[in-house]
């Protein structure tokens, strides 16, 4: 859920006054990148004076190719098309919206030495023309979306790096201090602090208990709270090879006949026009796997097809309810049909792996497992849906967010919907919560444990209370008090 921190950001740096001419040192980029506009825009009154380049250049990431001086339009890493040498003495770096250059040390900070100059009025010089030796060791690249993946990719997490101390600590006070109104504020704050790089706009969670205060506070101190995905040893890292995002600028259009994350989409929703939002970034219609716009895409942060990844924009408590334990309620305002909670966040595990904390977590009544196991993924073969298998599953136990707390219902107001953004492997999705229906204000979030709603089953083939439980504490009777309750939370 993490996007890229440079898409479509900005960052003002003043320029030096300082335009002596040295060898230059660092990475020549070109392309349309945002967040170097203003950057670029203050370097742009330098000026460097050439003489004989390299014969060829090296570019990162493309260790098998020697690029000439002259750009190939075929070329996978192609160099920076307007690249000039002028008769005047002076190499300029052409910009314009669509195309911008950086010169780069090591951050983002430009070096009072640097010399580069924005001429549109200087002519181009033969591509045979020398360059000036003092470029000898510097690569020059264009900055494209799947260049800017290459060197920022998002972060992967790690299960056997979820920190801890926090919750150690907490479990070692003394049982008056975590009954207190400050362990109450320290919860609140842990929320804040551990989610506000990948939600900065979403309305604080506040902690309720108005059922027994004076004997729990807050939730258990079991878990490290986190919107991220942690990574099993056992599960591949997120597939950024074979990622593919559009070319569109600006906005994505839901009319397009070019876009290919729209185009992607609609080879899983085929009878639905444009994206699965709409204009207000509202689920048209669930059940079907999401494919938003990501960090390869050439889009703004703004576009309609960039939902799950900003975050949770709607407020949500955590509540303790008088006979399920720890619940989830809507805030003060009403949360809209279609739109988007959050992201069931936690541990990436194998199915063995999931299967083997499922047979633990059943004797002591307590479960956060929750299989990546959707319609889309089983094929079309009636035959082969018999034999598929599920790959992996998310365990919320040891890392989670306050989705870990909704609880279940026979006729939930909420359901899962499959969705992709920074990984091109089909089988590993993200878990992102949608409200089906309008949620009035501090009604409690409810989805199905089943895996599928109350409307979905007939009548005739609902379970009543005696369910088969196998004896685990965890087939505990459903208490959802729905007017179609089936009486059990788990098939």
């Amino acid at each position: 859920m993490s996007s890229s921190p440079n898409r479509g950001r900005e960052h003002h740096t003043e320029a030096s006054a300082d335009t002596s001419h040295v060898p230059v040192r660092g990475t020549l980029y070109s392309g349309p990148l945002g967040l170097w506009k203003d950057f670029f825009k203050a370097a742009t009154a330098k000026s460097v004076s050439p003489s004989r380049p390299p014969q060829g250049i090296q570019i990162p990431g493309c260790a098998d190719q020697k690029v000439p001086n002259t750009p190939r339009a075929d070329s996978p890493c192609k160099l920076m098309s307007t690249l000039a040498l002028p008769s005047a003495g002076k190499v300029p770096v052409q910009s314009s919206s669509a195309q911008l250059a950086v010169v780069r040390r090591g951050s983002l900070e430009m070096p009072d030495n640097i010399a580069v100059t924005s001429d549109d009025s200087a002519s181009p010089a033969s591509p045979s023309e020398p360059l000036d030796s003092q470029f000898l060791g510097l690569s020059v690249v264009q900055f494209t979306p799947a260049r800017t993946m290459l060197e920022f990719a998002p972060k992967v997490y790690y299960s056997r790096d979820i920190p801890h101390s926090v919750q150690d600590l907490m479990n070692t006070m003394d049982t008056r201090y975590r009954r207190s109104i400050m362990a109450k504020e320290m919860f609140e704050a842990v929320i804040y602090e551990n989610t506000y790089e990948d939600e900065p706009n979403a309305p604080r969670i506040s902690i309720v208990n108005d059922v027994d205060g004076d004997l729990e506070v807050t939730p258990a101190w079991e878990f490290y709270y986190s919107n991220r995905i942690w990574h099993s040893d056992d599960v591949p890292p997120p597939d950024f090879a074979n990622l593919r995002g559009c070319d569109c600028e600006g906005y994505c259009d839901p009319k397009s006949q070019t876009c290919s994350c729209l185009r992607r989409q609609q080879e899983y929703s085929g009878h639905l026009p444009g994206f699965i939002y709409d204009d207000k970034g509202r689920l048209k219609q669930r059940g079907f796997p999401i494919f938003e716009c990501n960090d390869l895409c050439g889009c703004l942060d703004g576009c309609r097809n960039r939902v799950v990844q900003n975050g949770r924009q709607h407020a949500v408590n955590i509540r303790k309810t008088t006979n399920k334990g720890w619940g989830i309620f809507a805030g003060r305002q009403k949360i809209p049909k279609g739109s988007f909670i959050g992201i069931y966040a936690g541990e990436l595990l194998t199915e063995n792996e999931g299967e083997e904390r499922g047979i633990m977590y059943n004797k002591f009544g307590r479960t956060y497992l929750f299989q990546l196991d959707f319609y889309h993924l089983r094929g079309n073969d009636d035959d082969d849906d018999d034999e598929w298998q599920t790959k992996y599953v998310i365990d919320a136990y040891h890392a989670g967010n306050f989705t870990r707390f909704l609880n279940h219902s026979c006729d939930p107001n909420c359901a899962m919907n499959a969705c992709y953004i920074n990984d091109a492997n089909l089988d590993k999705p993200l878990l992102a919560l949608f409200a089906r229906r309008d949620v009035l204000p501090w009604e409690e979030l409810c989805f199905s444990y089943s895996g599928y709603d109350s409307e979905d089953e007939d009548d005739d083939t609902a379970h009543d209370a005696t369910h088969a439980n196998n004896g685990d504490a965890v087939y505990a009777p459903c208490l959802c008090g729905a007017r179609k309750c089936k009486g059990y939370m788990f098939k």
